[in-house]
């Protein structure tokens, strides 16, 4: 699986900690301790149904 840099590094430099990587696309990160914790991606673009829209394809001005 692919870190950014800063994160890249905590996987390697921070011994006990786990990440796996579900078929899904959830992340699960256990801690030394235990601790477990998951992010999941979103839904844009996938499936069908009100809970699954693309993006629009003209989003206009940028907002700055």
């Amino acid at each position: 699986m692919g870190f950014c840099v800063h994160h890249h590094r905590g996987e390697h430099q921070a011994p006990g900690w786990s990440y796996e990587l579900l078929d899904d696309g959830t992340l699960v990160v256990t801690t030394p301790s235990g601790l477990a914790a998951s992010t999941s991606p979103s839904q844009l673009g996938i499936g069908t149904g009100d809970a699954a829209r693309a993006p629009d394809s003209d989003p206009g001005p940028v907002p700055f």
